[in-house]
């Protein structure tokens, strides 16, 4: 938790700004539950002060989601996955589209 805080607050540094507008936790495949949600909490610590505006998942699965949802305050404004004509999740594309989140 605190160690994803510390990161957040030191991109803004680098980046010389002073709020993200959607910031994605990434390659959540990679992360195990436990994690995830850590990493989820911390992720919603910092929008209460505005410096994070929206938050997001990348390349999750439907599971991933679905657990995150349990536990979020701050709800999940955007799914981004693989996506192309070609190539992409059926299954969290149809999830996010019943369940009015954002894909790209």
């Amino acid at each position: 938790f605190t160690e994803t805080v510390a990161e957040i607050e030191s991109s803004l540094e680098r980046l010389k700004i002073e709020y993200i507008d959607i910031l994605l936790l990434h390659d959540t495949y990679v992360v195990p539950d436990s994690d995830l949600l850590d990493v989820w909490k911390a992720m919603e610590s910092v929008t209460a002060d505005g410096r994070v505006r929206s938050l997001g998942l990348s390349n999750a699965e439907v599971s991933q989601i679905k657990l995150v949802n349990e536990i979020a305050t701050v709800p999940i404004s955007m799914i981004q996955n693989l996506f192309s004509p070609f190539e992409y999740d059926k299954e969290v594309y149809k999830y996010c589209q019943e369940n009015k989140l954002h894909f790209m």
